[in-house]
């Protein structure tokens, strides 16, 4: 009976759930109790810490892909193999809607890495297509947000109060729903091949853009915890104008 059911949303798995199972439950208990007595961990332990946050990144959390890691030696090759069936299955789902919506999801989500790569990090529809607006796109962004295929985070022009009130949909990320999936999402397979690459990213021998890991990761942390996604986009001219005032009369006062 429907009135019986009760549906639930299932994310991946989060950092917790990854050291339980690389068996860090000692690990993660020193974590949460440093965190709690608000005091920074022992350095080693610190280094190991983020050692184990990064392989969570590159692995990410799709049970298969962790399984695969944990079952053959912690190898990103073969986790990477998982991944790549996962992104060819979003491909094959994506190819299966209304023909007027496939090609601009499409887009979005074979994008997805290079609009996280910029330094704003969101979604310029200009570079899909010209005189592009978001509602032209407002299907494609509900559809890939209600598959849990990425995480949408919408521009907030007031923070001070409610969130949602001040939503702004002209403006808006894109996630990766999973943060391993994004690493795969963008790289050539043939670059990862071989899992080298992975751990050239592992010791920080890559310059690569981490803070693009990093984003998504905090962005698909807040979702699996139940929280909406913003961001502030605007500048208040006005403050900077100010600020710029007080610098110069500051300069007249030294001079």
């Amino acid at each position: 009976m429907p009135s019986e059911e009760r549906s639930i949303k299932m994310y991946p798995m989060d950092f917790e759930e990854f050291c339980i199972a690389l068996n860090e439950t000692m690990l993660l208990n020193y974590i949460k109790k440093c965190f709690k007595e608000e005091k920074p961990l022992e350095q080693a332990l610190h280094h190991k810490a983020m050692l184990l946050f990064k392989q969570y990144m590159l692995v990410g959390g799709m049970p298969k892909s962790v399984d695969a890691f944990l079952n053959n030696n912690r190898s990103f090759k073969l986790a990477d193999v998982e991944k790549r069936d996962i992104l060819k299955l979003y491909q094959n789902d994506i190819n299966k809607i209304d023909r007027k919506y496939r090609s601009k999801v499409s887009s979005i989500f074979n994008q997805i890495p290079s609009f996280l790569s910029m330094h704003e990090k969101r979604v310029r529809l200009s570079n899909i297509e010209q005189n592009s607006t978001y509602p032209m796109y407002e299907d494609t962004f509900f559809w890939l947000g209600d598959s849990m295929i990425v995480n949408e985070c919408f521009n907030c022009k007031d923070p001070n109060i409610g969130l949602s009130i001040n939503e702004d949909r002209t403006f808006i990320k894109c996630y990766m729903g999973d943060t391993g999936l994004l690493v795969s999402q963008s790289f050539d397979e043939n670059e990862l091949s071989d899992g080298e690459l992975y751990r050239e990213i592992l010791r920080d021998n890559l310059s690569i853009n981490e803070g693009m890991l990093f984003e998504n990761a905090i962005a698909q942390c807040l979702v699996a915890r139940g929280y909406s996604l913003y961001f502030i986009h605007t500048i208040i001219l006005k403050n900077v104008e100010m600020i710029w005032k007080l610098i110069l009369l500051f300069l007249m006062e030294v001079h």
